[in-house]
């Protein structure tokens, strides 16, 4: 039983006719990654079924052997093609049609080319005429939450024929240029590495004292031991650039800050086998730059500014709901708790990984929208079934009416397990399917 996205079906007209064209087609197929508790995607050779590779030509194909066998398709990027592809992660919702501000301000620049949904509804695929400028590929530093990934050759990216901007492919090397700059280039105008800020305290300890304070870190500590120590043979190809960073991270932080050391310890380990050792002679340069970024997002958090950094990031996502609000026809009740829900989370709200979360008072609510805690509480019953609010937690029983809540940052997937026939290839075999249901649109 293979694993598909619901309601994604290939629209196979909808695909730009010079890339179908192209013999660089694979199938592909969701697979279950246990050890990092997610779905990847996998490319499959359109000719055997088996698994295809994106640096071994003779497991690609043709777009209609792929379609043939598989009923959907991923084009490979390769050096000789002039194609880029630009993946925008968790930035809508293709049930409602939304797409964050940021980046459809990033297609008005690329000039509106063509761009489809993702298979999971929430992400946006873009296709130029381009080359990547660097070697960096990704980032989750973004306005709308969720990566941006860049990629010219050596990765594939699932096609869905879904099209958000039906448009032509259009050369964008300068847009390019200007988006790796803003998004993944850690160099000043000049070109060279800004210098990394040493700590207000600087900290001097030894290569074992960082190691055990790394390892015994409660949060991180088993997960950075695992990468550490056994890194190489434990991460997929295609997360090694951020179990990398997150080694380095976790080694910026014990050692306060300290990115010689850090680099150091990094070439002691054994995830110092996987991609450094893989780019030879560029390995350094890939190395230098991982570690000053991992050790300038340490420093961030010591920043004056860094309170202030993260209150913006939670002042994007209530604005998010409030334009989301305007659009939709919710009135009275319902609209004056969610507007007064909305400036709390904006006030008190702290950011964390699932959206911004605060706590609210019933009472104090319904004194600010000039109705009684029963309305309040029916409002946000009603507004949590909607799908605008989340509860997280109770208060206990003396405080009830004081409940902890979440805005969901909008576009994020909630993934559930279901069983079934779907269509697969021939002669696989495979036991769960995924379905995607993106951020549901609120009910008027």
């Amino acid at each position: 039983m293979k694993s598909y996205a619901i309601g994604n079906k290939l629209s196979t007209s909808n695909v730009p006719a010079e890339l179908r064209d192209l013999n660089q087609w694979v199938g592909w197929e969701w697979s279950w990654n246990s050890k990092y508790r997610k779905w990847d995607k996998v490319p499959l050779d359109p000719a055997t079924g088996d698994w295809a590779k994106t640096d071994a030509p003779e497991t690609w194909g043709t777009f209609a052997d792929a379609v043939a066998l598989f009923e959907q398709a991923g084009f490979v990027f390769t050096e000789d093609d002039p194609y880029c592809g630009i993946d925008f992660d968790k930035c809508g919702d293709r049930a409602t049609g939304y797409i964050h501000p940021a980046v459809l301000d990033i297609l008005d620049r690329l000039g509106n080319p063509y761009a489809e949904w993702s298979p999971t509804g929430t992400g946006i695929k873009v296709w130029v005429k381009a080359t990547k400028p660097g070697d960096r590929c990704s980032t989750t530093d973004t306005p709308w939450g969720g990566k941006i990934e860049i990629y010219d050759r050596g990765r594939f990216f699932a096609v869905t024929g879904k099209a958000a901007r039906q448009r032509p492919i259009r050369d964008a090397q300068d847009a390019v240029d200007g988006l790796y700059k803003r998004f993944l280039d850690r160099r000043d105008p000049e070109g060279v590495v800004t210098p990394l800020r040493r700590p207000s305290s600087p900290v001097s300890l030894s290569d074992d004292e960082v190691l055990v304070n790394a390892r015994n870190c409660r949060r991180t500590g088993a997960r950075f031991s695992e990468l550490y120590d056994s890194g190489s043979g434990v991460v997929p190809v295609g997360e090694r650039s951020e179990a990398d960073w997150f080694v380095c991270w976790c080694l910026a932080r014990a050692s306060g800050g300290d990115a010689e050391q850090v680099r150091r310890l990094f070439r002691l380990s054994d995830a110092a086998r996987g991609k450094y050792a893989e780019k030879a002679h560029h390995g350094e340069d890939y190395l230098q730059r991982t570690v000053d970024d991992a050790v300038r997002r340490w420093e961030l958090s010591h920043d004056p500014d860094y309170g202030e950094h993260m209150r913006e990031k939670v002042r994007d996502v209530v604005r998010d709901h409030r334009e989301r609000l305007d659009r939709s026809e919710l009135g009275g009740s319902r609209r004056g708790v969610m507007e007064e829900m909305l400036r709390i989370a904006e006030e008190v709200g702290s950011l964390q990984k699932r959206g911004v979360e605060f706590n609210a008072n019933q009472y104090r609510v319904a004194e600010a929208v000039g109705t009684s805690q029963k309305t309040v509480s029916r409002m946000i019953q009603a507004l949590r079934a909607d799908g605008w609010i989340k509860r997280t937690s109770v208060g206990s029983k003396k405080k009830a009416k004081n409940s902890s809540y979440r805005l969901p940052i909008i576009g994020r997937v909630t993934p559930t397990l279901v069983t079934g026939d779907p269509p697969c290839a021939k002669g696989r075999s495979h036991t769960e399917i995924q379905i995607f249901f993106p951020l549901p649109p609120p009910r008027v």
